[in-house]
């Protein structure tokens, strides 16, 4: 989804935690805002998404993702500014 409404999308992994077959990551991306989403016009000004992603693995590799984003403080980047 990121990637068709940032441009030059950076991901950053800050922290993996994992436990039997499962790894929870806290990660961030960043970009600047060039697609409309979710009905907030293009900004062109740099915005960052985090959230928290927990992977299940079988045999080594991911089975299973759920991603939790933090929409609402993505949301908040996006509404105009004033001034």
């Amino acid at each position: 989804m990121m990637r068709r409404v940032l441009a030059d999308p950076e991901l950053r992994v800050d922290e993996i935690v994992a436990q039997g077959n499962l790894v929870a990551w806290r990660w961030h991306v960043t970009g600047t805002h060039r697609r409309k989403w979710m009905g907030f016009e293009p900004t062109g000004r740099r915005v960052t998404l985090s959230g928290l992603s927990v992977d299940r693995f079988e045999d080594g590799r991911s089975v299973e993702r759920w991603e939790f984003p933090d929409l609402v403080e993505f949301a908040a980047q996006l509404e105009p500014q004033q001034g």
